[in-house]
């Protein structure tokens, strides 16, 4: 049972700082030695509009955002009627005067705190009202000063003239709340909730970092919504490795930039969204035909069109794994955490390798943009798969589409290998010869079938958890599996036998561990944040078995509560129906 296990919720206009507090706490808080876990919920627009960060924070594993806030530090009235009804019983109210008047009805405690008059006046630059904001919070919650200070000078240490304003400010906001907040309403100073080496990522990092040490080679992408750090961080650090990376004018000119890459023997990968995805379409198929290996990372969004960009959806699901003309097959990994993000990435590079296939990597703008505090990756026994290269002795008998007993035919780099071939996206035979033979177009369609259903039996691509003698399971996919993990932990302390298997591979699909499950059990629920139930959908056309369905597709991750509730329902429902 954790000892610390709390949430803050920072809410005000966007552009006026409010991200910016939410990361510097949840980083100093991890440095303290907790696990952290943000969310940020935010505008489309720029500039504008209600926007919040929440960070939870505890001294135990965390797999969801939290079901209810601790502490609420409204920037304004808009936010502060918005959020106000989130703020569990006991929890208290953190409000700006100047901006923000408390509903007199509410029993719950309210401390003004004036940002807007400390940043003015007090300090005579509105700029520092996030500062001030952050101090009252990490004093509120007994953070160490020096701790907050040396973070601080990390960050904008290199400008000297606004740091000793930042630190006037830190200096006044731990003063106010020394003098006016409650102290001990949670107390975190000297916790150690680890002992291993730890770091603080959001998503998009961790699959930046795990590109990286597959040995990436050549990046080119096009800015979109929620996937464009990615991009970002690899246009800083790639170069240094002796890599490429490009923005193209759009999508379409990225994924055939990288299919030339790879052609051209360069571990390649591109990233976007469920627009640009889409748009994607047609090369993903020219890669699956010349079997190109490619890493394709779709950071979903929901939708469709612009939709919703930037808000949480696994609406993608069917674009990666149907999103085709013709028979087009392609692996499509669905990491659960930031952690698996990092290790997701090594395996779509390992098996776009090793089966010289397209990857697609689905992550989401909830799973990419939130941050946690991870065990550091440990890298030493890493060894990053490279595609099987034809025998440089062989050069004048060389078929780049052999038939082989595994599928997988050697490939021939160009500038390493003195033989020509061509890479067509029309139908060919082993020589890479155009072809349009019946016979030969069915050995073609069988051999790129086959290699991607080999991969269904790559270990680790399922994980199972819970009573595994329950007779309620629940299957989810993706970032499904933190709140999963959670709802399981309370119903069983609940009394409620429930088990549950996660999906890190979404297609093909891994038919042996996912048929125990189903076998294991008398009535199983999908659980997954689209409106159509595209994963249920597909099980039920693998398995022929009837689940029932949580569906949710409101723009907001799942929480621990809503899980518990389903499944509660659920079994209620079966035990009635068993009594009449």
């Amino acid at each position: 049972m954790a000892n610390v296990d709390f949430v803050v919720r920072i809410a005000g206009e966007n552009g006026e700082g409010v991200l910016s507090v939410g990361d510097l706490l949840a980083e100093a808080m991890a440095r303290a030695g907790l696990n952290v876990y943000t969310f940020r919920n935010l505008p489309a627009e720029i500039k504008g509009g209600a926007s919040m960060v929440q960070v939870r924070i505890s001294d135990g594993p965390i797999g969801a955002p939290g079901d209810a806030v601790d502490v609420l530090f409204a920037w304004n009235q808009e936010n502060y009627d918005i959020h106000l009804r989130q703020v569990r019983e006991g929890g208290i109210v953190l409000y700006d005067p100047d901006d923000c008047t408390p509903d007199p009805g509410s029993e719950l405690r309210h401390y003004p705190v004036p940002l807007t008059e400390i940043a003015n006046q007090k300090l005579g630059e509105r700029k520092t009202k996030n500062v001030v904001a952050l101090a009252t919070l990490a004093g509120l919650s007994s953070l160490s000063e020096e701790l907050v200070e040396t973070i601080m000078q990390s960050r904008y240490g290199k400008r000297a003239k606004q740091m000793e304003l930042n630190l006037k400010a830190l200096a006044t906001g731990y003063e106010f709340a020394r003098t006016y907040l409650p102290l001990d309403f949670v107390k975190v100073t000297g916790r150690r909730a680890f002992n291993d080496r730890r770091m603080i990522l959001t998503g998009n990092e961790a699959i930046a970092l795990g590109s990286l040490a597959s040995g990436v080679q050549y990046f080119a992408g096009y800015p979109i919504t929620p996937a464009s750090d990615i991009m970002e961080i690899l246009a800083k650090q790639l170069p240094r490795l002796g890599g490429v990376v490009i923005q193209t004018e759009d999508e379409i000119s990225a994924i055939c930039s990288c299919i030339g890459a790879s052609f051209a023997g360069r571990k390649s990968m591109t990233s976007s969204s469920g627009p640009g995805i889409a748009l994607m379409v047609e090369a993903i198929g020219l890669a699956t035909m010349q079997e190109t290996p490619l890493v394709i990372v779709d950071v979903q969004r929901g939708g469709p069109s612009t939709g919703l960009p930037t808000k949480v959806e696994q609406s993608d699901l069917d674009l990666a794994v149907y999103g085709r003309h013709g028979d087009a097959p392609r692996i499509v990994l669905a990491p659960t955490t930031v952690e698996d993000l990092f290790w997701g990435t090594v395996d779509a590079f390992n098996f776009s390798e090793k089966y010289q296939v397209p990857v697609i990597l689905l992550s989401d703008q909830h799973l990419s943009h939130r941050q946690e505090a991870i065990r550091v990756p440990d890298i030493t026994n890493l060894k990053p798969v490279s595609r099987k290269e034809a025998p440089l002795t062989d050069e004048e008998h060389y078929s780049r589409y052999q038939l082989t007993e595994d599928n997988i035919s050697p490939v021939a780099i160009p500038g390493k290998h003195n033989t020509p071939w061509v890479a067509t996206g029309l139908e060919h035979n082993e020589h890479a010869h155009i072809d349009y033979s019946p016979r030969m177009h069915e050995l073609m369609l069988d051999k790129r079938a086959n290699k991607v259903a080999a991969a269904a039996s790559e270990p680790g691509m399922v994980r199972r958890f819970g009573n595994p003698d329950a007779k309620f399971g629940i299957i989810g996919w993706g970032s499904a599996e933190g709140p999963l993990r959670e709802a399981i932990n309370r119903l069983t302390g609940r009394g409620i036998d429930v088990q549950a298997l996660v999906a890190r591979m979404v297609f093909p699909v891994p038919k042996e561990p996912i048929q125990e499950f189903l076998d294991s059990v008398d009535q199983v629920a999908v659980i997954e944040l689209n409106k159509s139930g595209q994963y249920a959908n597909l099980l039920q056309s693998v398995f022929c078995r009837k689940v029932l369905r949580f569906n949710k597709y409101d723009g907001m991750p799942f929480l621990t509560k809503d899980i518990c509730a389903m499944v509660e329902s659920a079994i209620q429902v079966r035990e009635g129906a068993l009594v009449r």
